[in-house]
C-alpha cells in the first residue's frame, strides 16, 4: 500500500465553521473496482482536512488487490478522532462501501457512526434552480467555473486501475491519483453552492431593502440576503423574475391595474346585492328589498376596489384582492409593507417554496 501525504493551500471557507463549529471536518472520497461492495474492491481512498495555515491530504492507494485490508484499517483509524465526514453522495455510495469491505476483513470501522454531510443530498434539489442538466460533482464545478485536469470517470478508470495491477506505471497511477484528488479538493470550493440550498429551503434573511423601480406591468425591488451566493442566478416563476448576484436580489413583482375583489370570511353575516355586485353586512341590507338581496356565499360575499396592485405569494395573512374566489392574490401598490424587509423576508419564503 503507498500513503501519499501532502500539504495544499485552498480557498478560505467561512462556511465551514458554521457546518462544523465544534471538533474538524474531514473531506473524503474513494475510488472502487465496482459497484457492489460484495463484489468488488476499494482501491484508493482520499482525504482533506483544514489546518491552521494549510490543509492536510492524504491519500491510501492499494497497488495491488491484497492491499485492501491495510488500507481499510489505516482509513478508518485515521478518520475516527474527526468530527464531520463531508463527501459527495457518500451516505449512498461511499460510506456503505467502506463499512461492508471492514466488515469483510473483521475490522471495527467508524465509517457509519461519525455525523456525515452529503453534499449530493444537498445540492440535488437545486439543479433545476440551476438549470444544470444533472447533479454530478463535475456539472457543478462547471457551473461554479471549477477547472480540472482530470478528464476520466471512476467507472473508466476501473480499466485504469487493473492495468495498473498487471503493469505498474507512473502513468497510470498519476491518472488514478489525480481524478480522486481532484475530486476531494472540488468539495471545498462547492461550500459556497450550499448558500442555493439555504434559499430554496427558506434558510435566509432579508437584510435591507434598497431600491424600489416602477416599470410598466410590473414592480422591480432591490434585496439584500443574508446569504452571499457564488454565481448569478436568473429565475422566474408565474410571472416573477428573480436575479440573484452575490448578496443581492433584483425582483420583478407583477402589477395588476383595475378592479380586484376583497373576499370577507363572515359571508354568513352579510347579503349580497346582484344589481350592485357587492356583499353588505346584514345590519344595513336588512332594509333592503328581499328580491334584491340574497345571502351572500363565500364565493359572493365580496366588496370591490378599483386601484393598482401587486402580486403576492399567497395571501400572506393579510387583507389581499382577488380578481376571482381562490384566485392569485394582490395588494395594493402603496401598502406599507412593501417598504418593510421583514415582509419580504415572508414573501420571499412563500416565493421559493413555488420554485420546487
Amino acid at each position: 500500500m503507498k500513503i501519499i501525504e501532502k500539504d495544499v493551500m485552498l480557498p478560505a471557507v467561512p462556511t465551514l465553521g458554521r457546518l462544523c463549529p465544534h471538533g474538524r471536518p474531514l473531506f473524503l472520497d474513494i475510488e472502487t473496482t465496482g459497484l457492489s461492495a460484495d463484489h468488488s474492491q476499494v482501491y484508493l481512498v482520499g482525504c482533506c482536512s483544514p489546518e491552521e495555515d494549510t490543509w492536510k491530504f492524504v491519500q491510501w492507494f492499494a497497488e495491488s488487490p491484497g492491499d485492501e485490508e491495510a488500507l481499510l484499517r489505516a482509513c478508518s483509524a485515521f478518520i475516527e478522532p474527526f468530527a464531520l465526514l463531508i463527501h459527495f453522495n457518500g451516505d449512498h455510495f461511499d460510506l456503505p462501501f467502506l463499512h461492508r469491505r471492514a466488515v469483510r476483513y473483521g475490522i471495527q470501522d467508524c465509517f457509519l457512526e461519525l455525523p456525515s454531510l452529503d453534499l449530493y443530498k444537498k445540492l440535488r434539489p437545486c439543479r433545476d434552480f440551476l438549470g444544470l442538466p444533472n447533479c454530478k460533482l463535475k456539472t457543478i464545478e462547471a457551473f461554479l467555473g471549477l477547472g480540472r485536469e482530470d478528464e476520466y470517470n471512476g467507472g473508466q478508470l476501473i480499466d485504469v486501475y487493473r492495468a495498473y495491477v498487471r503493469h505498474p506505471d507512473a502513468h497510470r497511477e498519476h491518472l488514478l491519483l489525480l481524478h480522486n484528488e481532484e475530486d476531494i479538493l472540488g468539495m471545498p470550493r462547492l461550500l459556497p453552492a450550499l448558500a442555493y440550498a439555504d434559499f430554496l429551503g427558506g434558510r435566509f434573511s432579508v437584510t435591507e431593502l434598497t431600491d424600489r423601480e416602477e416599470g410598466e406591468a410590473a414592480d422591480t425591488f432591490l434585496l439584500r440576503l443574508s446569504l452571499c451566493f457564488p454565481e448569478p442566478v436568473l429565475f422566474r416563476e408565474n410571472g416573477w423574475q428573480g436575479y440573484i448576484r452575490e448578496n443581492a436580489l433584483r425582483l420583478t413583482v407583477p402589477r395588476f391595474t383595475g378592479e380586484l375583489k376583497y373576499f370577507l370570511a363572515d359571508y354568513r353575516s352579510y347579503y349580497y346585492l346582484p344589481a350592485e355586485d357587492t356583499a353588505v353586512h346584514k345590519s344595513v341590507a336588512a332594509y333592503v328589498d328581499r328580491d334584491f338581496r340574497r345571502q351572500a356565499t363565500p364565493k359572493t360575499c365580496y366588496l370591490r376596489r378599483e386601484g393598482t396592485f401587486l402580486k403576492l405569494p399567497g395571501d400572506m395573512g393579510r387583507q389581499v384582492f382577488r380578481p376571482e374566489f381562490g384566485g392569485d392574490c394582490y395588494l395594493e401598490q402603496g401598502d406599507a409593507s412593501f417598504s418593510d424587509p421583514a415582509f419580504w423576508e415572508e414573501y420571499l419564503k412563500r416565493l421559493v417554496c413555488l420554485l420546487h
